[in-house]
């Protein structure tokens, strides 16, 4: 999200709470940039500071550490995912229409340059700090399923689908919509398909999905 820069430099004055989340966007933005570009333990917190365009000083302030400040990228990017599938599943809409959204919801995060550099970071970095891939899992991984399960838990509850295990059925739709396309997208290289071909592609992930999960007819 871009910044209005003169807007923010006119005014005087504590910031408001809309302004002060922008500044917070725009520093997250930055830092991630360059942990991406040189990765974290070439990473220096003065470097960030000077592409942020602010001081070291403030930028200790707001993050006293290095790896508090990568934790904090990590958070408002699993915050931002949660929300975005937490949208695309709504409950009341039947599940072939809810769970195709979720499947290009997937597809779209994994071609998203800044999410995989920042995944490549974090491997870079476990082996220093192997409580960040622990951080990571249950940030953005662990929170992502937890959607999916609440939603598929719901689906059996108002019996459109018949799900005994609803976490388990989640790790499955995660197999089949994102199994073919997520190494590709770690390592760097991400080819996406045309979207008639993508589109396909979740169609039939969702017939085996809703297949292996549909209410028995009744005689």
């Amino acid at each position: 999200m871009s910044l209005d820069k003169f807007t923010l430099r006119c005014r005087v004055g504590r910031p408001s709470v809309a302004e002060a989340n922008l500044r917070t966007e725009a520093l997250l933005e930055k830092a991630a940039e360059v942990f991406i570009e040189h990765g974290y333990q070439r990473t220096s917190m003065e470097e960030i500071a000077r592409r942020a365009g602010t001081t070291k000083q403030t930028l200790y302030a707001r993050f006293p550490t290095k790896s508090d400040l990568f934790k904090e990228i990590v958070r408002a990017q699993a915050e931002c995912i949660r929300k975005g599938f937490a949208s695309a599943l709504g409950e009341d809409e039947a599940p072939e229409t809810a769970l195709m959204r979720y499947a290009e919801s997937t597809t779209d995060l994994l071609s998203r340059n800044d999410l995989s550099g920042i995944v490549r970071t974090l491997i870079g970095a476990v082996p220093e700090f192997p409580e960040m891939a622990s951080y990571f899992w249950t940030s953005v991984l662990t929170s992502q399923r937890e959607v999916l399960t609440s939603y598929l838990a719901a689906q059996d509850r108002l019996g459109r689908l018949r799900i005994p295990d609803p976490r388990q059925a989640a790790e499955f739709l995660e197999g089949l919509c994102v199994g073919p396309f997520m190494l590709p997208s770690i390592i760097g290289l991400n080819v996406p398909l045309p979207p008639s071909q993508q589109h396909r592609r979740h169609q039939e992930a969702l017939r085996i999905f809703l297949s292996a999960y549909a209410v028995a007819a009744t005689t």
